[in-house]
């Protein structure tokens, strides 16, 4: 069951008033030189600085950097909008700490190793399976049923895997296609996919 309130129906008259079925249109006619109302004109702004601040206040509580630190980022922007002197802002940086560690995940650095390059066209499922059998036998990981190998045992292990999210789908598609097989190696099992951070990040600034 649902309440509404007095907020929620100021709320929803605002977002009648700027008239968003029109939206689009509103903002190519800026471009094509039909001039807007400035009541609409201001609100349709209004609206979309909003949008930004969400979308940048998003990207910044999604950050993975541990260095940096979300709370004294977006305090700092609201004080900034409002033109807060900057010794107060000074002041509040100093009082705001870093939070107390709980169950601190100790920092390890992971070695790096240069992969060769690879004529496979990533374009298909074939290809996908291709390269990931590559890039494990370059890493020492082989087929446990090939004797020319001693290779290490993963089948308690997985393997993570990052790409965009057409590469995501044709490893599922191989995934299902190899289910039927009768070892976890034939069938993927240890292939885990991990969507690139890079094409969210570029999605959201493509959204501002």
């Amino acid at each position: 069951m649902f309440v509404t309130t007095a907020v929620d129906d100021s709320y929803w008259d605002t977002v009648d008033a700027i008239d968003l079925e029109g939206f689009v249109e509103g903002l190519t006619s800026a471009s094509s030189g039909t001039a807007l109302e400035p009541d609409k004109q201001q609100s349709r702004c209004t609206a979309i600085i909003a949008i930004k601040c969400v979308v940048i206040l998003s990207i910044l509580m999604q950050g993975m950097n541990q260095k940096s630190n979300a709370l004294q980022s977006i305090l700092s922007i609201f004080l900034q909008s409002v033109h807060v002197p900057q010794k107060v802002i000074d002041t509040l940086s100093h009082m705001i700490s870093d939070p107390e560690s709980i169950d601190k995940i100790p920092l390890v650095q992971t070695p790096l190793t240069t992969a060769r390059a690879m004529d496979i066209n990533n374009s298909t499922i074939t290809g996908n399976i291709q390269a990931i059998v590559l890039l494990l036998a370059q890493g020492r990981v082989h087929d446990p049923a090939d004797t020319n190998f001693d290779p290490p045992d993963i089948s308690q292990h997985v393997v993570l895997f990052h790409g965009d999210l057409g590469a995501g789908k044709r490893l599922q598609a191989a995934q299902l296609q190899r289910s039927i097989e009768a070892i976890p190696w034939d069938h993927l099992q240890h292939v885990i996919f991990i969507p690139g951070l890079f094409h969210p990040k570029m999605a959201c600034v493509d959204a501002i």
